[in-house]
């Protein structure tokens, strides 16, 4: 649900990145991609890799970690939004996806 809610906020691809962003940091794995130029992105994309990475955390007990983790992720990207201040109900929004206790 959280990743689905991300989504519609903030578009797929920042939904994809954050999720695999907190799995890299939970997991310790690396979903990045290679682009173009070489450099090593997060490209938002749930795939495969993706998809087995959340399996993992699944498997490992991890994946309230995960959540939480993207819940964070999720606030802080959306206070360096231009349109934050006009949506001062956006952070309460993603902290209703936490599973741990609360922070707002």
């Amino acid at each position: 649900m959280q990743l689905f809610d991300t989504g519609v906020l903030h578009g797929s691809d920042t939904a994809g990145r954050l999720l695999q962003q907190s799995l890299d940091e939970v997991l310790g794995t690396d979903l990045r991609e290679t682009d173009e130029s070489g450099d090593k992105v997060y490209d938002g994309n749930v795939g495969p890799k993706t998809r087995a990475a959340i399996a993992q955390a699944i498997r490992e007990g991890k994946i309230q970690e995960v959540n939480d983790r993207m819940v964070d992720k999720r606030i802080e990207d959306m206070r360096g939004d231009p349109n934050f201040l006009g949506n001062p109900g956006w952070p309460e929004r993603a902290e209703g996806f936490r599973i741990g206790p609360k922070r707002l």
